[in-house]
């Protein structure tokens, strides 16, 4: 049973309900919008992250690897964004977990990171994108948009995002 109320672990914050988001005067998301958890020890990156992608989506946030793995098992978003440098755990093991979890390996990752050289790595570890930071506004969202297609209310775009063959396995 999913309640109204946002997700707060530790310094975990998830979007707010309808109407808390109504009355900062951000348009709430639709009922149906995909969840997306952006994992990123800096808060203004993950603000950047919602602002760029806008309200079309739900979001739920973790600054760390612990909070990250904790909220894709609670939360099972449809995608997650993930930077490398993570206190706790970094991204690229948080990967590996998600992918050696049965219930969680078909989740969709896109890897972020300043570091040119993790991009093998996230390969490696199965990533399904890599977006380089600083980071393109439009070719984030078109790596999201592409990886959603068919989830939530996203609709199905042309548009195609650097793409990284990540394990085979069954997308949920």
């Amino acid at each position: 049973m999913q309640s109204d109320r946002p997700a707060r672990l530790g310094r975990t914050r998830a979007i707010a309900p309808p109407s808390t988001v109504a009355e900062r005067g951000e348009p709430a998301p639709d009922l149906d919008a995909a969840t997306i958890l952006v994992c990123d020890d800096d808060p203004s990156l993950r603000e950047l992250v919602r602002a760029v992608l806008g309200p079309r989506y739900r979001f739920v946030e973790a600054a760390d690897g612990v909070e990250a793995l904790t909220l894709a098992r609670e939360v099972r978003p449809d995608l997650i964004v993930l930077d490398v440098m993570l206190p706790e755990l970094s991204g690229i093991e948080v990967l590996e977990a998600l992918r050696m979890d049965e219930e969680l390996r078909s989740l969709r990752v896109i890897v972020i990171t300043a570091w040119s050289h993790a991009e093998v790595d996230a390969h490696i570890a199965g990533a399904d994108r890599f977006v380089s930071k600083p980071f393109d506004p439009d070719d984030l969202s078109a790596a999201v948009e592409e990886l959603l297609v068919g989830v939530g209310s996203t609709e199905p775009t042309d548009a195609e995002g650097p793409a990284l063959p990540g394990p085979e396995r069954e997308r949920q």
